[in-house]
Parts: C-alpha cells; sequence; structure tokens
C-alpha cells in the first residue's frame, strides 16, 4: 500500500511540474530555426507567420538561419535543443520525407526526434516552357518528350522540382534531368530556348509567365494556384492523384510538454488563419494551411511513405 500511496505521490508531481512549466511557458523569447538561407523562400514565409505569432505568444521570436547540406544542418541543431517550447524548427518535404531516402545516414531522426507542431503552407510547382514551342498542356509536353530520343530535358534547381519530374517518368513522360543551383538560370534557359522545360516553384515563375516569356503547363498540387488559377493542375490534365508541393511546418524537440505544443500549435493556428497573413503568403508563392498537430504528423507520415517509394524505385541519391 505504501508503494502505491508513494506512486500516486510522484505521478501528481510530475503532472504538477509539467503544468507549472506550461503554465510558465512562454519564459522568454523563442527561437525558430530555419534550415534554409535568409531570403528563401521558407525563411519569407516563416517570417511572415512570426511576426504575427508574437501578438499571441506576449514574447519575441527570432528566426536563426542555419543552412546547409539540404537543409540536415538545421534539423540536427533544433533535434538538440532543449525540449522546453523556446526553440522551434521548420521541418520541410526535403528535410523529412525526401532526405532519409537521399542521404546514406542523417545527423537526426525525422521520425523519432521532432514533435509535429502545425502545417504552416504548401508552395505548388509549376511545368514550364519557351513561349515559341508548341506546347501548351500536359499533352502537349507528354506528346514532344515520347517524339524526341532519350526525351526531353529538364532544367531542375530543388528537390521537389526532382520529385515532379521522376513522378512524370513514372507517369510515361520521358524526362531527362538537367541540375541547376538556383531557378534563376533554369527559368533564364528556358526562356532563352537553351531548355526544353522547366520545373519550379510557381512564385518563382510568375513574373516571366506574366511577361509572356515563359509558358505554363500545369501546376504540381492537387488544386489551382491563385497565384495562375488558368492553369490547370498535372492531375486535372489526366494525371489523378498527382500531387507535389514544397511544404513546410513547425516542429519542436521530442519531449516538448503536450501543453506548451498546444499553446504553439494554437498561437501558429491564429496567426496563419489571419487573412492578412494568408495574403502575404500567397504573395510569396505559398497557399496558407494551418491544422492541428496529428493532421501534420499523418500528413508527413503519408508523405515520407510516399517519397520513399519513389526515390528508390528511381535510385536517386544526394550529390
Amino acid at each position: 500500500m505504501k508503494l502505491f500511496s508513494n506512486a500516486i505521490v510522484w505521478v501528481a508531481l510530475l503532472v504538477a511540474s509539467s503544468n507549472a512549466a506550461a503554465q510558465a511557458f512562454p519564459s522568454k523569447p523563442l527561437r525558430v530555426i530555419v534550415p534554409y538561407g535568409a531570403g528563401s523562400g521558407t525563411d519569407v514565409a516563416v517570417r511572415i507567420v512570426t511576426n504575427r505569432m508574437t501578438q499571441s505568444i506576449g514574447q519575441a521570436i527570432v528566426v536563426e538561419n542555419r543552412a546547409g547540406a539540404s537543409g540536415n544542418i538545421g534539423m540536427e541543431a533544433g533535434a538538440k535543443a532543449p525540449p522546453d517550447g523556446h526553440t522551434l524548427v521548420v521541418g520541410a518535404a526535403g528535410t523529412l520525407a525526401m532526405n532519409p531516402f537521399l542521404f546514406q545516414t542523417l545527423p537526426f531522426n525525422p521520425e523519432k526526434d521532432f514533435e509535429p507542431i502545425i502545417l504552416i503552407a504548401r508552395m505548388p510547382m509549376v511545368l514550364l516552357a519557351p513561349p515559341n514551342v508548341p506546347m501548351k498542356n500536359l499533352a502537349d509536353l507528354t506528346a514532344r518528350a515520347r517524339a524526341k530520343p532519350g526525351g526531353l530535358n529538364a532544367g531542375i534547381p530543388s528537390t521537389s522540382a526532382v520529385m515532379v519530374s521522376e513522378l512524370l517518368k513514372q507517369s510515361g513522360v520521358p524526362l531527362v534531368n538537367i541540375n541547376y543551383k538556383s531557378s534563376g538560370l533554369a527559368l533564364s534557359d528556358v526562356a532563352g530556348n537553351q531548355l526544353d522545360i522547366a520545373i519550379d516553384t510557381v512564385v518563382a515563375a510568375v513574373p516571366l509567365i506574366r511577361a509572356g516569356r515563359l509558358t505554363a503547363l500545369g501546376v504540381s498540387t492537387s488544386k489551382r494556384s491563385d497565384l495562375i488559377p488558368d492553369v490547370a493542375t498535372v492531375a486535372e490534365q489526366g494525371l489523378p492523384g498527382f500531387e507535389v508541393s514544397a511544404w513546410i511546418g513547425f516542429y519542436a524537440p521530442k519531449g516538448t510538454p503536450r501543453q506548451v505544443i498546444e499553446q504553439l500549435n494554437a498561437a501558429a493556428r491564429k496567426a496563419i488563419d489571419n487573412q492578412e497573413t494568408r495574403a502575404l503568403l500567397l504573395q510569396a508563392g505559398f497557399d496558407a494551411a494551418g491544422g492541428g498537430m496529428q493532421e501534420l504528423a499523418e500528413f508527413e507520415r503519408a508523405e515520407r511513405e510516399k517519397w520513399g517509394r519513389v526515390i528508390k524505385a528511381a535510385g536517386i541519391k544526394a550529390e
């Protein structure tokens, strides 16, 4: 009986301690680690959301850029941070769903080192062609690719672009990936008719599309982009279920108290649901998301399973 009583006291103390920690949160400014460079699309989107979150959190939120190794450096820093809610890390499609299969080893465990908080936003990709070439849609692209020996050369400036290309290949559209270090160079080569097509983010391509220097053939997400609403999705054009987006979400180190995670989710959800925030995210090329912790966990798991199959089938490895 005495042992039983002691166990009850111990559990009560743990609960009280956890509640006290949650009630004291946040006790200092928050730090958000972005595993990409300052000025990147992810960086811009995170700053838009965190600027609004400060109003609910009641503390400053400092964005810290830890770029390198395809996002792995920043994710490692986030995994090793104290699990008290004062340090968050921005997980993404690349770091959590693709890198586990592209790299032989990772300095963090995507499934065990993080607590999901909220899906921030998704960035659609778009297929692009020179304006003076008779390609206007996916059917034109497919026919032209099959007619050219070896397939069309596709400018690939990102991991998400690789995934779009690989899904198209597996759907019977022959493409040859030409890797670019920046989207600007790939888009310039397509606009100059030196490259068959490019696959890039909608926001990077919109200025050239509107200027008539590029033709948009299809959007990679399941719904059309509000930035180019007249461009049909790839799924609409005959490949149902086709979906690729460069998504991002907030995560905390494993072991962060549940009550703190819930507070962070509530503050982030309020920020993301704000109409001004959503408009600013759209200007940056992102479709605002939101939702609960479990929704992000399930979405991330499905994305990892999906891209694991694609990457293994294609035999892709990080360079």
